[in-house]
């Protein structure tokens, strides 16, 4: 496979109307930049896709009595202590009582306990890559207790003797949870075996400087293939990036917002290297935008699901900072640049 080229299942998801899309307008000094949001999804690797000589850490001091989990194990995941490649932490909140009533015709003194259980998933470098969230409830009917005519009768004697049943109401609900959170959690580790479905979101450039790009912008946002997405970006690069304004001068932001258009569009034909080329023209033909580097995040984070380097650490980093860099420099400029 060609190392500048990746191509990864799209199931493009932009809106179908172009006007229906959020649109954003960003003044620069050559002008203004108007582009809409376009979502899509593409096809990641799984977290664990090849899980053999794996370990994962289980952090749950609430549920000590999970010792491991069979998704993992029987894959060959082993568990450890220590540093792993996937670490899972297990948190409840607090367990919140609700006096209810309970019943058709008449109604018993009832009450509905729940407890709010989050897991995360982390890898080795402490980035997050699953999580689930569920909420354990109990309802427990003092059937022992007069019936009332009313539901709120029956709800307000509840509420007089909660203080008496909240222990062990509790204690119902943390025993009941464990069963829970063993089921959840091998259906998140499940889930780490398993090719992801990620959305992502790209500006597509409708307009920059003195040049129009709304025929190139609804073909994107209109596509539903790849063949759709190579027409769009072929719109895009026609318009060519040797502009000028009405006055003579070059029209850089529209130059620029070329180079942009046409790098989304490329990722969302799943030619990634080809993008990250336009992303670094966009850069040098106007180093203070902030367009291409929106872009190039998305690319940087997609690389990185699909197990591939297109930009390096190095190269993504220094374009990220390039703000932090260019206001050095004009610091730099401010006061002359002089040293002590």
């Amino acid at each position: 496979m060609n190392p500048f080229t990746l191509r990864l299942l799209l199931a493009l998801t932009a809106s179908s109307l172009a006007g229906c899309a959020s649109t954003t307008w960003k003044n620069y000094p050559g002008g203004t930049m108007k582009y809409s949001a376009i979502n899509y999804n593409y096809t990641a690797l799984p977290v664990l896709k090849d899980p053999v000589g794996k370990t994962y850490q289980l952090i749950a001091p609430e549920f000590s009595g999970i010792s491991s989990v069979a998704a993992f194990e029987k894959r060959g995941v082993r568990r450890t202590d220590g540093a792993a490649d996937v670490t899972i932490s297990i948190k409840a909140g607090p367990i919140r009582h609700e006096p209810a009533g309970f019943g058709i015709k008449t109604f018993r003194p009832a009450q509905r306990s729940s407890m709010p259980i989050d897991m995360a998933a982390t890898d080795r470098a402490g980035q997050s890559i699953s999580a689930r969230s569920f909420l354990k409830e109990e309802f427990f009917v003092l059937n022992a207790a007069p019936e009332f005519a009313t539901r709120e009768q029956a709800r307000a004697a509840m509420s007089a003797i909660s203080e008496i049943t909240k222990s062990k109401a509790e204690e119902k609900v943390k025993q009941d949870a464990q069963r829970e959170v063993t089921r959840h959690l091998d259906l998140l580790a499940q889930s780490l075996f398993e090719p992801r479905q990620i959305k992502v979101t790209l500006p597509a450039i409708r307009a920059a400087g003195e040049v129009d790009m709304e025929a190139a912008y609804t073909a994107l946002s209109e596509a539903r293939g790849v063949e759709q997405v190579t027409a769009a970006q072929a719109a895009y690069a026609a318009l060519g990036t040797a502009h000028k304004k009405s006055d003579g001068s070059d029209d850089v932001l529209a130059n620029y917002g070329v180079s942009c258009g046409v790098a989304s569009a490329k990722i969302l034909a799943g030619d990634l290297g080809g993008a990250w080329l336009d992303i670094k023209q966009a850069g040098s033909i106007m180093p203070m935008g902030t367009e291409h580097r929106l872009i190039a995040k998305v690319l940087y984070d997609q690389q990185e699901q699909a197990g591939v380097e297109i930009i390096s650490k190095e190269d993504f980093d220094e374009m990220a900072n390039g703000d932090k860099k260019m206001m050095n420099e004009q610091l730099k400029a401010l006061f002359g640049g002089k040293k002590k």
